[in-house]
């Protein structure tokens, strides 16, 4: 439901935005004054240019693209474009605050386990 997936976006991001300052959000060479939510917010990331720069996603249709899928493609912007980490092998953790702003959009299904460590976030 779309409608529940824009309002978990905008619980989840508040009740994140409340404790980041963007220190958290600062990181590797990176730093940010106010929180990434609100600097780069997801829902101004347009997944549609961001499926034609990621080859990761050649042959992926925006219209049949899960979930799954766009929070992959939010997450590999958001390390490339913002963060700067490129390169085979070469990765970055994000900031929680914007892992629960991506989940809250793009939630997962109720069999799904998300693949990080942070299975403990509220979203």
């Amino acid at each position: 439901n779309d409608n529940q997936s824009e309002n978990n976006q905008f619980d989840s991001t508040e009740q994140i935005d409340k404790k980041c300052t963007g220190e958290q959000c600062s990181m590797n060479g990176i730093h940010f004054l106010q929180c990434i939510c609100n600097t780069h917010p997801i829902d101004r990331m347009d997944i549609k240019t961001i499926i034609n720069n990621c080859h990761f996603l050649d042959g992926v249709d925006f219209l049949t693209m899960d979930n799954k899928q766009k929070r992959f493609a939010l997450y590999y912007s958001y390390s490339v474009d913002i963060y700067l980490i490129t390169g085979k092998r070469n990765r970055c953790k994000l900031p929680n605050c914007l892992k629960l702003a991506i989940r809250g959009r793009y939630p997962k299904m109720s069999w799904e386990t998300y693949t990080d460590d942070d299975d403990n976030l509220p979203v």
